[in-house]
């Protein structure tokens, strides 16, 4: 279990924050909710970024990938993995699909001369840029589902219409990063259930192991990092 809240936690997060300067600028405009009042008037409003937190980054490279390892992401999204992985003395790569969101985390590594390159891509299409048995450790926090809709790209797995065809974009681009990665050799996946839209959960973390275990990855371990209670 790793505690979010920890004092030492929070300064190490503020560090990375400093180093990084990610705060999501790239995704303002795409958590817009339009709705409309009812006197008709049409309104809109944003929900909170989410970034990834640059401590657990941390803490699941230095435990689970080799020294000089070269990582991956099929879900690349903000450009803390990345730069986190990188600065660490790690080669990484990754795909992410909104072309202003690849660009940003471009410049953003390349300013700093870390060893990032982000693939503006569709992330099922992960054996296009990878070789197979090619990499030391896949690190990925694909969208939670529908809980944040990043764009209206019909590709956008946040963007489908039915939890099957969301679950079906999962598959393709974990069942490749399976092939990618060498043997005896660790994937991180960073995701939550969530509820439906009548409050009922939707057992995504179970879905992913049994994705990956069909595809030859055995479960090592089931880490909890604690945002609240």
């Amino acid at each position: 279990m790793l505690d979010t809240r920890q004092g030492y936690w929070l300064e190490r997060k503020r560090t990375w924050k400093d180093l990084i300067q990610d705060e999501g600028e790239s995704r303002q405009e795409t958590l817009f909710k339009k709705m409309t009042t009812g006197a008709g008037k049409k309104i809109s409003a944003i929900g909170t970024v989410s970034i990834l937190d640059p401590v657990l980054a941390e803490i699941m490279i230095k435990w689970f990938c080799p020294k000089g390892g070269k990582t991956f992401d099929t879900f690349a999204g903000d450009t803390v993995f990345g730069y986190v992985s990188s600065h660490l003395g790690h080669s990484f790569k990754g795909i992410e699909l909104r072309p202003e969101q690849a660009r940003l985390n471009n410049e953003r590594t390349r300013e700093k001369g870390l060893d990032a390159e982000y693939i503006c891509d569709d992330g099922q299409n992960v054996l296009k840029h990878f070789e197979e048995n090619s990499r030391d450790f896949y690190f990925s926090c694909p969208p939670y589902f529908d809980l944040e809709v990043y764009s209206d790209d019909p590709k956008d797995a946040s963007n489908q219409g039915s939890y099957a065809e969301f679950l079906q974009i999962l598959d393709n681009s974990f069942t490749g990063a399976a092939k990618v990665l060498k043997n005896d050799r660790f994937a991180v996946v960073v995701m939550s259930n969530i509820r439906d839209k009548n409050g009922f959960y939707i057992h995504i973390v179970d879905d992913i192991k049994r994705i990956m275990q069909k595809n030859g990855l055995r479960l090592y371990n089931d880490i909890i990092l604690i945002n609240s209670f």
